[in-house]
C-alpha cells in the first residue's frame, strides 16, 4: 500500500497518496511490523508533509485579497469625493433641524 501512495504522490493525486498512506502506516502500526515501518517511513513522512502543507495553504487565506480590497474601496471613496457636489447649493443630503430625517436637496 506504500508503493501505492508512493505512485499517487508521484502522479500528483495527493488526496489518495494520503489515504492510502494513512491506511498502510495504521496497518504497520496494527501487526507491530518494524521492517515495513523502516522501509516505508520516508516516503510515508514525504506525502504527510506535503499534504498538511496543502491542507495549510487552502485554509491560510490569500495576503493580497485585503489589500486590493481596501485599495479599491480607497479609489471608489475618492472617486466620489472628486466628482459627487458636497457644496449645498449644488445639491446634496442633509439632516434636517430635529436630528431625525434627511432631505435630499434638488439641483436645480
Amino acid at each position: 500500500m506504500w508503493m501505492l501512495a508512493q505512485l499517487l504522490y508521484e502522479d500528483g493525486d495527493m488526496e489518495r497518496a494520503y489515504q492510502y498512506m494513512r491506511f498502510s502506516w495504521n496497518a504497520t502500526k496494527f501487526y507491530n511490523a518494524r521492517l515495513r515501518s523502516w522501509q516505508s517511513a520516508d516516503v510515508l513522512s514525504l506525502i504527510d508533509k506535503t499534504y498538511q502543507a496543502m491542507i495549510e495553504k487552502a485554509e491560510r487565506p490569500s495576503s493580497t485579497e485585503p489589500a486590493a480590497y481596501h485599495c479599491t474601496v480607497g479609489v471608489v471613496d475618492c472617486s466620489l469625493r472628486i466628482y459627487l457636489p458636497s457644496d449645498e447649493k449644488a445639491g446634496g443630503c442633509k439632516k434636517s433641524s430635529s436630528g431625525s430625517q434627511w432631505t435630499v436637496k434638488r439641483i436645480e
